[in-house]
């Protein structure tokens, strides 16, 4: 470490508050609220250990895989907001197991 300059200091510096906002923005997304309220007490404490090791992409892959193994508890209404986010044709005309297969078909990872 001795050999590191002030400018890599900055570097590394730069690089660790970047990777805490990047998870920052998954934390603050409506999608990552609707995972909590949805995870069971394991799945809490597997998200809080990806947390505390700041890694915003294994963060939003939780994120998917509990809100998408999750989407038939969801309303309508979200289901639809899903669908338009990612402008799926006639979704409002779509009942919802229809519309479930469909959001799974597209592999949509995230909806913010």
């Amino acid at each position: 470490m001795s050999t590191l300059t002030a400018v890599d200091i900055l570097t590394i510096h730069h690089r660790r508050l970047l990777c805490c906002r990047a998870q920052e923005r998954v934390i603050r997304s409506s999608l990552f609220e609707k995972a909590w309220e949805a995870a069971t007490t394991l799945q809490r404490s597997e998200a809080c250990d990806i947390i505390s090791k700041i890694d915003s992409v294994a963060l939003s892959n939780w994120v998917s895989k509990i809100v998408f193994s999750t989407l038939d508890r969801y309303s309508m209404k979200i289901l639809r907001k899903l669908a338009s986010y990612h402008r799926i044709k006639n979704y409002s005309r779509i009942d919802k197991t229809k519309l479930i297969a469909i959001l799974k078909e597209k592999g949509i990872r995230h909806a913010n």
